[in-house]
């Protein structure tokens, strides 16, 4: 019995708007997260994670679903979209840039 898909907010991250707009294209197309699925292949556990923005695919996986679905380039844009808020959010949680510590000996 397939799950209830996850509602996503598109305004809410890139993410949400990748998973949002690939669902939106593979119903429109008709098709199955199986069926969408043979096309990579991955399974259909994984275009489900695609769809929920819990993990998303690589780039040449994404241009082949693009073409699959028809989708014009949409997919292509916003993975790369979702990729670049990916890579502030990594940047971000990076460590600060450590200083060297001033030594005691070299205050009298």
């Amino acid at each position: 019995m397939p799950q209830e898909p996850r509602t996503l907010d598109p305004t809410l991250s890139a993410c949400d708007r990748f998973g949002a707009v690939l669902r939106h294209w593979r119903l429109l197309r008709q098709l199955s997260q199986a069926q969408l699925a043979t096309v990579l292949p991955v399974t259909p556990d994984q275009i489900a994670k695609y769809e929920k923005a819990v993990r998303g695919p690589g780039q040449k996986a994404v241009e082949r679903i693009d073409v699959h679905l028809e989708a014009g380039g949409e997919l292509v844009t916003l993975w790369a979209e979702r990729e670049a808020e990916r890579e502030v959010a990594r940047s971000s949680r990076a460590p600060p840039a450590t200083r060297p510590r001033a030594s005691s000996a070299s205050h009298p």
